[in-house]
């Protein structure tokens, strides 16, 4: 296989960046509240709560702090303090997501809207 040809795809692969620390416009009793919804809008972004067993088991809470982000929804825009959490799934050293197979909704669905706002993801989405 030709090295820029190998180069490419590796340059496409997920690396992470957005499973290692992700925000979330919940705290923890919030969260489980809402993943407890399983089905129904939730409270800020009113998007339905989707596979809100899995996430109330993967997220770890890293705490709550100033953030800035293009690339977000816009109900999400005016909030500039975010809680933050990580991913017990998310393999450091590979990069990898032990239940990539069965991860929720949440997981599949991002970037939702293009592009990752990780400036040193290598995954972009065309549309």
């Amino acid at each position: 296989m030709p090295s820029d040809l190998l180069r490419t795809v590796e340059t496409a692969r997920c690396t992470g960046h957005c499973c290692r620390e992700f925000p979330l416009p919940f705290g923890p009793e919030k969260l489980k509240e809402q993943c407890r919804r399983n089905g129904q809008r939730n409270d800020i972004t009113k998007a339905p709560v989707l596979d809100g067993d899995v996430i109330a088991d993967m997220v770890v809470y890293r705490g709550f702090r100033r953030w800035s982000c293009d690339n977000i929804a816009e109900e999400l825009q005016a909030q500039s303090e975010m809680h933050f959490y990580t991913c017990r799934h998310f393999d450091k050293e590979s990069g990898d997501c032990a239940i990539y197979e069965t991860r929720p909704r949440m997981c599949k669905d991002y970037p939702y809207r293009g592009t990752c706002g990780h400036s040193d993801c290598a995954r972009r989405t065309k549309y």
